[in-house]
């Protein structure tokens, strides 16, 4: 064999040779390139201790190891490494996936940092589940951890009749709304609830207030309610009940505790936790209904119109009213009556003789 022939058979399996190399290249390439695109076949990132509890990787806050990233709905899970870093590998190129930051809160107490998913450094998972999406290729699916300290609390009693005006003292059949709030504050979310304890001598009508009621939320003098969802820290919560009063009260206490959540043991202050208020009413004022007497007013007597004729009626001469007596001039009454007939008759043969005399 000479040189010459030695050299094209070298050619030859080099040329050989080259495609095979690219072919068994492309796989890793085309992976390269579409993580470059976002269309990978895994999902990774960090899992850091937010030390600020801001939601933001800040420079010197360190990884956070050993912590568990899983698949939602799926048996795949992994474990951060000694930086905080995890990957999920094999992923379907382009394909959505739901990913979950394990809950801690009953292991050592630290929760999920505030969303900052629109920022670069900042953690992508939600503060109320852990859990977010994410397209096969994300490489910066990060989720911060805090150390939780929440102050659980009562907020205040309110007491006040349906129109919101209120009285010192109420009055048996009054009808009057008791609520309480309660809320907390802290550095991560958490579930929270608050029971209320009624007076006796109320009796529920209906229960009021936005906190969903809690599983055993029966006695006659209590409400109790829960959110099982991670809430906000500083949202005010309320629940109550309308009450009839049925019965006098003395200065009885209406009492709010707050419930706490999967983080209560972090609460620094217990003081805050219940608070009361005194509660009094009295008997309804008794009022008398008025009776109403028959009356006795006089009776008007019937009147008459006295019939009218068309006879003339007599001149008659009215009989002086005074009745005080004549003066004493010493002659009789029946004289002057006498005297008077004899001048009448004196009077009438006077005429009469005067007649007679003209016919003569």
């Amino acid at each position: 064999m000479n040189i010459r022939t030695t050299t094209r058979r070298v050619a030859t399996a080099a040329a050989v040779a080259a495609p095979l190399a690219l072919i068994a290249a492309a796989p890793a390439l085309a992976e390269d390139d579409a993580a470059a695109r976002g269309q990978g076949n895994s999902i990774s990132g960090v899992a850091w201790l937010d030390q600020n509890s801001d939601g933001f990787r800040d420079a010197g806050e360190p990884g956070f190891a050993g912590h568990t990233m899983y698949l939602v709905d799926t048996d795949i899970a992994v474990k951060t490494d000694e930086s905080g870093r995890y990957t999920f590998t094999g992923l379907k190129p382009g394909h959505s996936y739901r990913v979950g930051s394990m809950d801690r809160s009953m292991l050592d107490g630290h929760g999920w940092s505030p969303l900052r998913s629109l920022s670069p450094n900042g953690s992508d998972f939600s503060p109320t589940d852990g859990k977010a999406s994410f397209v096969a290729g994300e490489q910066n699916a990060d989720t911060g951890l805090v150390l939780t300290v929440n102050d659980y609390r009562t907020s205040q009693i309110i007491v006040s009749l349906p129109d919101h005006t209120t009285k010192p003292v109420y009055q048996v059949g009054d009808v009057v709304d008791i609520v309480g709030s309660a809320y907390f504050t802290g550095n991560a979310n958490d579930q929270f609830g608050a029971r209320l304890v009624l007076p006796d001598g109320v009796r529920k009508l209906e229960r009021i207030g936005g906190m969903p009621s809690y599983v055993g939320d029966h006695k006659p003098n209590e409400v109790t309610g829960f959110f099982y969802d991670r809430r906000y820290s500083g949202l005010v919560e309320f629940l109550g009940a309308r009450v009839v009063v049925e019965q006098p009260i003395s200065a009885a206490d209406i009492k709010l505790e707050v419930y706490k959540g999967v983080f209560g043991k972090s609460d620094p202050d217990l003081a805050n936790d219940t608070m009361s208020r005194p509660f009094s009413a009295e008997a309804a004022p008794v009022t008398t209904e008025p009776t109403t007497e028959p009356t006795t007013e006089p009776t008007a007597e019937p009147t008459t119109t006295a019939p009218t004729t068309t006879t003339t009626a007599p001149v008659v001469v009215p009989i002086s009213q005074n009745t005080t007596p004549l003066a004493n001039t010493g002659a009789s009454a029946l004289g002057l009556v006498g005297m008077g007939s004899g001048l009448l008759a004196a009077g009438g043969g006077a005429v009469l003789w005067s007649g007679r005399r003209k016919k003569a």
